[in-house]
């Protein structure tokens, strides 16, 4: 059975036929939460000599959804096409140190808090995306049109040197190149900019 530690990530994929809407989750003390269903696409992350980074998929794209359980114990889901069950799993959520949510505090709803009660203050910058370099033409000295970035790893880099200097806050422009999934054609989204997401958030949980 997956194990989830308290509010880290759930992402549970259903793997019959149907079209699935969402999911319903049932925590142990009885709570239920609706997350809607979405596509999502497994990736890679490959970097060059040079370090530049290309997300590339890995694999086909799958029906999936997130929650994020709060207290420990077991877990159980229904997946939902329409309003009919298709699909149902357990899943263990166990207990972390992980602080919660930020909140407006219970004691002074002027500052903000934790779920856990623990005082919060905002210790970052903005890390908006990460810089894109003129790739090489092959000519000596001469550049072209073409642009990477360091991607994924520069914001590792900077969400490490932000944790060893007290920080606890970054500001991300999800509409900006890095980020940005929606194209010119409206509806059609590339998921590999997602995934790209998904990596940064991480490497901002683990810093």
């Amino acid at each position: 059975m997956t194990t989830v530690p308290c509010f880290g990530r759930w992402q549970g994929v259903y793997d019959g036929d149907e079209s699935v809407d969402a999911v319903l989750l049932t925590a142990p003390d009885g709570r239920v939460q609706r997350r809607p269903a979405c596509l999502h696409q497994p990736a890679e992350f490959v970097y060059d000599d040079h370090g530049y980074e290309t997300v590339v998929a890995a694999g086909a794209t799958v029906q999936a959804a997130r929650g994020t359980p709060d207290v420990p114990g077991t877990w159980r889901y229904a997946w939902l096409a329409g309003e009919r069950v298709v699909g149902q799993g357990e899943f263990v959520c166990a207990p972390s140190n992980h602080p919660g949510y930020v909140e407006r505090s219970a004691h002074d709803s002027r500052y903000f808090a934790c779920t856990g009660g623990e005082p919060y203050v905002a210790i970052g910058l903005n890390l908006c995306w990460p810089a894109t370099y003129a790739l090489s033409t092959g000519r000596e000295f001469q550049t072209g049109s073409g642009r990477a970035t360091l991607g994924a790893r520069e914001f590792e880099r900077w969400f490490r040197t932000l944790a060893e200097r007290g920080g606890n806050f970054a500001r991300l422009w999800l509409g900006m190149h890095y980020f940005q999934a929606d194209g010119p054609v409206a509806g059609e989204l590339d998921l590999l900019r997602f995934a790209a997401t998904d990596q940064v958030v991480e490497l901002a949980r683990r810093y």
